[in-house]
């Protein structure tokens, strides 16, 4: 059974809350302000209470105080979690109710409504194209017939991306609501045994308290350690305790926000253990805190990388999530902090790149560490299909174009960094100088077949341009002939108006259509290498890069592919690209 959303029932259960919340507020109050007049009266010097009766009357009322005190926070906080709800419903847009496996249904037969008016749409056209001699009755009526296929079609894309946005909306809300009410209600639950503990204490006349036998009191120092909307954080080594309130407020404050920005109670926790594994060792914790924030929002960085990993790891003794589960969850996590989504020309746009919330990395040692990271998460892609390819596997069409299309994206930093950033030495082209970088980093470039990257007009004799190509792990480049600049979409792709997304109507790139359709694109199988050299692409590389739905591509890329649809053969030799210029 899928989630269900019922806007009824939900404001109904927040009225139900606030009342609670209410009643619990007056409760308390009064609860806290007899604790306090109980403790003053027993603390005042006056009262002629002393000795032992005194020690003990003092210590029990100093527990219930602190067991009023923790649950008057308990119950703020479900206000605040109540608020929290609130905010995060306003994203579902006031829809009245959202049933997953409804949504699921209607794409699945408007998604298949689509297939239909598509290939019935090919057909005509093909058609049409194809006979020497069209009849006129037949050409007048077979015209108009095409021009209300392409209406309907665009109306049923149309109703498939408004099916998707409210799946996509359900899936955040519930994403960011799933976490709340959680400490409060282990405070609630922590109170509720002290409750039950000081029900069955009986005082006797000399003032002795005495608890339940076999009553257990840990409840009260776990109860005092309870920090709502706070983190267990690890104390580092040789910290005064002003420094580590600092640090402890440091962190939840990073933790609250990466909440926010779609990390989730896993994420937040793998970064969490990231500083108990790292920074609680430095000499500096208060700065290299900061420092591991600032590198968490560069993507593929040293602690991004760490925190994909951690966040969701397979455990093969306690099995909470199966492997493909488990890489699931840390890609959603993933596309939900990038802000990953498929724009109306079908095209992957990470918003919080483009936002500069999150960025790619600029430096050499920095994009170092990023092959690392396009290593891990092809890994994801490998465990998350498990064998099946984009066709066969079982995952909604917007999932499959994001799984998809970021294989774009993860050549970027790295054609952004050969374009602009690795040196070029006398005698060097770009593609010997990032020969060379690869072998500095130990890692085997390889040389599969490019025709794929080399495609011309299907005309007679149309020459191709010889482009080479040259992978490396998942990362594939595309260079020129003469080995001096590279063939990638990055090149040409302008921004919108609002320079928050790029422009990718395909219209305005017809010019570039061929260096488009000749782009690189990573690889998420694992290359076979042998005795240190390349031998081929890997198992896994048809199902994973080659066998993929239509629909996944872009726009851009189709419509440029259509164009220069002939592949003619061709590899890379890499001794005569090593040789430079």
């Amino acid at each position: 059974m899928g989630i269900k959303y019922s806007q009824s029932e939900s404001k109904e259960l927040m009225k139900k809350l606030l009342a609670n919340v209410a009643v619990a507020d007056n409760i308390t109050s009064r609860l806290s302000k007899g604790s306090s007049h109980l403790q003053q009266v027993v603390g005042d010097k006056n009262s002629g209470l002393s000795g032992a009766a005194y020690t003990a009357g003092a210590d029990l009322f100093s527990k219930i105080d602190t067991l009023i005190q923790k649950y008057n926070a308990a119950v703020a906080d479900v206000r605040s979690d109540v608020q929290a709800y609130q905010t995060a419903e306003m994203m579902l847009n006031g829809e009245p109710a959202i049933d997953e496996t409804v949504v699921m249904r209607i794409l699945d037969l408007k998604n298949s409504d689509l297939r239909e008016l598509e290939e019935q749409l090919r057909t005509n056209q093909q058609f049409l194209s194809s006979q020497v001699v069209v009849g006129a009755v037949l050409e007048a009526w077979l015209l108009p017939y095409n021009q209300e296929l392409s209406r309907q079609i665009e109306q049923v894309k149309e109703a498939i991306r408004h099916e998707e946005e409210r799946l996509k909306r359900l899936h955040q809300f519930v994403s960011q609501v799933s976490s709340l009410f959680t400490d409060s209600v282990d405070a609630f639950n922590l109170a509720f045994k002290g409750i039950s503990v000081f029900n069955q204490t009986r005082v006797d006349s000399a003032g002795y308290a005495y608890y339940p036998t076999g009553s257990d009191m840990k409840w009260l120092s776990e109860l005092e350690e309870n920090e709502f909307g706070s983190y267990s954080v690890t104390r580092p080594k040789n910290m005064s305790d002003a420094d580590f309130a600092d640090y402890v407020e440091k962190v939840n404050k990073q933790a609250k926000t990466l909440e926010n920005e779609h990390w989730g109670k896993a994420g937040v926790a793998s970064y969490l253990k990231y500083l108990d594994e790292n920074v609680a060792n430095f000499d500096n914790p208060l700065v290299e805190v900061d420092t591991a924030y600032k590198r968490l929002h560069m993507v593929g960085s040293d602690v991004f990388t760490f925190v994909i990993e951690n966040a969701y790891p397979y455990d093969a003794k306690n099995p909470t999530f199966s492997k493909e589960q488990c890489a699931k969850e840390t890609l959603d996590m993933v596309y939900a902090v990038l802000g990953a989504k498929i724009d109306s020309n079908n095209f992957l746009q990470l918003d919080n790149v483009m936002n500069g919330k999150y960025h790619f990395p600029i430096e050499k040692k920095d994009v170092e560490q990023y092959f690392k990271f396009a290593d891990s998460y092809s890994n994801l892609i490998q465990v998350k299909y498990a064998g099946k390819d984009f066709v066969e596997a079982d995952y909604t069409e917007t999932e499959k174009k994001i799984d998809h299309q970021m294989r774009y994206w993860l050549d970027k930093p790295i054609v952004d960094y050969i374009n602009n950033g690795l040196p070029v030495g006398e005698g060097e082209t770009k593609a010997s100088a990032y020969l060379k970088w690869l072998e500095e980093m130990g890692i085997v470039a390889g040389n599969p077949a490019a025709g794929y990257h080399n495609r011309t007009l299907n005309r007679e004799r149309e020459p191709h341009p010889k482009n080479e190509k040259i992978t490396a792990e998942h990362i594939e480049i595309i260079f020129t002939h003469d080995c001096n600049n590279t063939v990638s979409m990055w090149n040409h792709l302008e921004k919108d108006d609002t320079g928050l997304r790029y422009d990718t109507d395909p219209e305005r790139y017809r010019d570039d259509y061929q260096n488009i359709a000749n782009t690189d694109s990573a690889n998420y199988a694992n290359p076979k290498i042998k005795n240190g050299k390349f031998v081929n692409s890997g198992e896994q590389h048809d199902s994973l890069d080659v066998e993929f739905p239509a629909y996944c591509e872009p726009d851009l890329r189709k419509k440029s592919k259509k164009d220069y649809d002939r592949t003619p053969p061709y590899k890379t030799d890499l001794k005569k690209v090593r040789g430079g210029k």
